[in-house]
């Protein structure tokens, strides 16, 4: 529901506020997540059906007894419990805003964010049955019947108040400034019950459950944001502009003697094509500009709640032969934290002719963050968890281009833009070395992908016998197993960080981006597409019940073990299958290696959207201005040679990842 709302009092001053209220009532199933669901199914085995075929009702879990964990999607859709979600936002606004003198104006806007979001689970135990003998195999879904209650709460209260001023001086000289405060003040809240032993699954009260081994749970936080904010900007002629800003932000999350820091920016710009030698002769030049900026924010966001606060927790000490309940120290707090702040510089160059033909914005960039926030490293023996330090610290090169075209052909208009990124990333220092699957190392890209390389297929026993090897897993190497690279020339398969055979290995940060946009209009219809792309991401989905490790919970195998080894000299491309029923093969998934990073490159239509605007001399008569009527497509299409949906979060590893939603839209849009 939406309600906006504007008024002028009198000459000078104007009111308004915007409104924006959303409730749902979602039910879903007790999995834990959607992607869990998603791997319910991949994990099906084909020769498993949703129910016993003795037509009684029952649902099997297994498909054989020996085969572990697989869960029957369909037994928890109908018989596991459910989740009910109620979530309740609203977004409201009003502001005034006062206008005394023609380039004088004050405008005051308070808005609030509240959300609320209350979830019912229900979690009963299901039973389960052997598909191919009907036998009672167990019960599934939590080891007993129960019931949560959670509410969460969330307010941010924004209070934000701007001084506007603009002026004109000897016809050239144009002059703007700003001047503002903004407060904001967030608030959440988390209240958790849960309680066990029901006996039967239609009694959901909190009360009819046992209060024995109940859990009730709750807490609040709240962190404050001041700013103070200036700008001015100078123009002469619309050729020489200079702008300059500053902030001075404060945070809650630190502490008081650390709270306030100062963060400038500045930029400089030459409108080249406004100049007279330009103007008076390049008349098919439509715009030439270059940019020159500098600026610094900071980012309280990597804070934790109040770092430079002790916090205690509630712990039972035995006394005199009984719990007592006390608090203690839980972690070090490091008064000292400050701000991680960002500092950006940019040279940008804009370029269009010919009326819009061709067009074009290019700037190259380099981000320095410094001050990032970091767990320290301490002794064990200091008995408290470790402080947060201002540590970390990275740099981010890169170029931003935009093309864009114009055009018309008769009665049909069309624009298309091209938008490409690509940028280098480098951790330039951290306290201590992260040597995991995605590394955090001072001269290396950020979670940098850190495994073992492989080179090959071992053909014949004789190669198992006499190349090098990892020594844990030899026994169990046979051929058709993966070769891994002896990068340190030490004749044998090492894992020892730093020294040992893993290597550094690109793909974490794509190799660029880039998108399309196309829109076209012929009368009265239009077509608008939106592309998205991203070349040379890898993705790492060595995850245990990911799905691309066959027969794993019954899972069949993806399409790509059709290549699969089954002899010497058949294949050096691909390793032999192997029966992952319950546990890894460690040949292939005992340690990190590139035979799992995955091609994530991709090219997808976002969007796409075709419409019709009625005519407005058929539709003005009943007091209507404008009707468009629409089809929307979001994505319809994708090339990729990733087996799975290669758009993800970034980090997900697993295989199955609940996939982006092809959706269609049906609309009509009426203005009266």
């Amino acid at each position: 529901m939406r309600l906006n709302l504007d008024f002028n009092v009198g000459k000078y001053v104007r009111i308004g506020t915007n409104n924006n209220f959303i409730y749902s009532n979602t039910e879903e199933s007790t999995a834990d997540s959607q992607t869990e669901m998603i791997l319910y199914i991949n994990t099906m085995p084909p020769t498993m059906t949703p129910y016993l075929s003795d037509g009684s009702g029952r649902y099997p879990a297994r498909d054989i007894p020996e085969i572990w964990r697989n869960r029957n999607p369909q037994m928890i859709i109908d018989n596991a419990g459910h989740n009910l979600i109620n979530r309740y936002n609203l977004n409201t606004q009003g502001y005034v805003e006062i206008t005394p003198f023609k380039g004088l104006s004050w405008k005051t806007t308070g808005a609030w964010v509240w959300n609320q979001t209350r979830k019912f689970h229900s979690n009963y135990l299901a039973e389960g049955y052997v598909f191919t003998t009907g036998e009672f195999y167990g019960m599934f879904e939590g080891n007993n019947l129960g019931i949560y209650r959670n509410r969460d709460w969330y307010s941010n209260l924004i209070f934000n108040s701007v001084l506007n001023y603009n002026v004109t001086l000897a016809e050239n000289h144009h002059l703007a400034a700003i001047a503002g405060y903004e407060q904001q003040t967030m608030d959440y809240e988390t209240d958790r019950i849960r309680r066990q032993g029901y006996s039967t699954t239609t009694t959901t009260d909190i009360n009819a459950g046992s209060p024995s081994g109940q859990e009730v749970s709750g807490r609040s936080t709240r962190w404050v944001l001041q700013s103070y904010f200036g700008r001015i900007n100078y123009d002469f002629s619309g050729k020489y502009l200079v702008e300059g800003n500053v902030r001075y932000d404060a945070t809650s999350k630190l502490a008081p003697e650390n709270r306030w820091s100062v963060f400038p920016s500045a930029s400089v710009g030459w409108r080249i094509s406004e100049e007279g030698f330009v103007k008076n002769n390049l008349t098919w030049l439509d715009n030439l500009k270059l940019r020159l900026s500098a600026g610094q924010l900071g980012n309280q966001q990597a804070l934790g709640e109040y770092p430079y606060q002790e916090t205690l927790s509630y712990v039972s000490i035995p006394i005199d032969g009984s719990l007592q309940t006390g608090v203690k120290a839980e972690s070090l707090s490091n008064r000292n934290l400050t701000w991680e702040t960002v500092t950006d510089y940019t040279l940008g160059v804009d370029f269009s002719m010919m009326q819009g033909l061709l067009g074009m914005s290019l700037d190259l960039y380099k981000r320095k963050t410094e001050g990032g926030h970091a767990t320290a490293q301490i002794p064990g023996s200091v008995g408290k968890n470790a402080p947060s330090d201002n540590y970390k610290a990275m740099e981010n090169k890169g170029i931003e281009l935009m093309l864009t075209h114009y055009g018309k052909v008769d009665e049909v208009r069309y624009n298309v833009s091209l938008i490409f990124d690509k940028y280098k990333n480098t951790v330039t220092q951290i306290k201590d070395n992260s040597w995991g699957t995605r590394s955090q190392v001072a001269g290396h890209p950020y979670e940098e992908y850190y495994i073992l390389n492989w080179t090959g297929i071992y053909q014949n026993q004789d190669q198992v016998n006499t190349l090098p090897i990892y020594e844990p897993y030899r026994q169990q190497t046979k051929p058709g197993d993966l070769i891994f690279a002896d990068t340190n020339n030490d004749g044998t398969i090492t894992v020892t960080p730093d020294t040992g055979d893993k290597v550094f290995m690109a793909g974490r940060h794509p190799d660029f981006t880039y998108s399309l946009n196309l829109n076209v209009e012929w009368k009265n219809f239009d077509l608008g597409m939106f592309w998205q792309g991203v070349a040379g991401q890898k993705l790492y989905v060595n995850a245990i019940g990911s799905g691309m490790m066959p027969f794993y919970q019954g899972t069949p195998p993806t399409t790509q073990w059709r290549n699969a080894w089954d002899g010497e000299g058949s294949t050096n491309s691909f390793p032999a299958i192997y029966n992952m029923i319950n546990y890894g093969y460690n040949p292939l998934t005992g340690q990190a290696n590139s035979f799992y990073l995955q091609d994530g490159s991709y090219l997808r239509l976002k969007n796409i959207q075709l419409g019709y605007n009625v005519p407005g001399k058929l539709v003005r008569n009943i007091g209507i201005k404008k009707i468009r009527a629409y089809i929307s497509g979001d994505n319809i299409l994708t090339f990729t040679s990733y087996e799975g949906d290669p758009e993800r979060p970034t980090g997900a590893s697993s295989f199955t990842y609940f996939p982006q939603l092809m959706t269609f839209t049906f609309g009509l849009n009426v203005t009266f």
